[in-house]
């Protein structure tokens, strides 16, 4: 099945090359759905997160909204890792962890986060070139 899914991201690829590529590695990758009372999805995004070593959880390291033109997710079977390939505007973003997770909450776990971890504090993942 995996072999599939790549097949399918390379062909994306092969018919809309993108001009750069920005990797990034993280501890976690969530893949969450926000719903509302009915559970019908009000939005789609991915959170990444890293660990805390002085609080000991995972904390947000950044988020992106999830579009339907998005990739979908891969693994690698050499290196036991989740690789998550989206685009990012222009850019094609390549984010590897050991650890995904996909959810579906009532609420925004990233605004959550916020009140916790504010934006300003955070490493978020690497810039656009």
């Amino acid at each position: 099945m995996h072999y599939l899914t790549l097949l399918a991201s390379l062909l994306v690829l092969i018919s809309d090359p993108p001009r750069y590529v920005v990797r990034d590695t993280v501890d976690a990758i969530e893949v969450n759905q926000v719903v509302d009372q009915e559970g019908a999805a009000t939005f789609r995004q991915f959170l990444f997160y890293d660990w805390d070593l002085v609080h000991q959880r995972l904390r947000v390291r950044g988020w992106r909204p999830q579009h339907s033109s998005n990739l979908p997710v891969a693994l690698d079977t050499r290196n036991q890792q989740q690789v998550l390939v989206f685009y990012d505007g222009a850019i094609l973003r390549v984010v590897r962890s050991t650890s995904l997770q996909r959810s579906n909450t009532r609420f925004d776990p990233e605004r959550t986060e916020k009140s916790i971890w504010p934006v300003a504090d955070r490493i978020d993942l690497q810039p656009l070139r």
